[in-house]
């Protein structure tokens, strides 16, 4: 069982603060006592709020990202998470390449269904839309498979 989950993906401002939001909401509806966070693996976006669409599409869910400000993933942050979910491949990839000490405990987002995240970084609302249900499933994924909660 895991208690610490990170969500990672490239810049902290799409992805990764929805699917931590999403998955703080169900910790804290189901009791889980999980604690959650998030960061990215690009500096350029570090203190930068969520993407307003992410914001947008996270509040049509009933969560509140607004607070929200971009962090870098570093050696800190990675010691105090016992699982790494990240959005996508790449990120996965680039994330063991610069801290091999990952490895072990990063699995993508859709590691049950084998799929990525798609970045909807500048694209339209629709995008953010695909990117949370895309979030919400292969989370559920996880609730089911993981932490046992249907």
């Amino acid at each position: 069982m895991f208690y610490s989950v990170l969500m990672l993906c490239f810049g902290n401002i799409c992805r990764s603060p929805v699917a931590e939001g999403w998955l703080k909401k169900i910790s804290f509806t189901h009791n889980m006592g999980l604690i959650v966070s998030s960061a990215g693996i690009y500096a350029g976006t570090e203190n930068q709020p969520a993407q307003a669409h992410s914001i947008s599409v996270a509040r049509e869910h009933d969560i509140d990202i607004s607070g929200h400000r971009a962090r870098v993933l570093n050696d800190d942050i990675i010691e105090q998470h016992e699982l790494i979910l990240v959005a996508d491949e790449t990120v996965r990839k680039m994330t063991i390449h610069q801290y091999p000490s990952t490895s072990g405990k990063i699995k993508r987002i859709g590691h049950f269904r084998d799929r990525d995240i798609q970045d909807p970084y500048q694209k339209s609302k629709e995008h953010f839309d695909i990117m949370f249900n895309d979030i919400d499933a292969c989370l559920k994924d996880w609730l089911k498979n993981v932490w046992r909660i249907t």
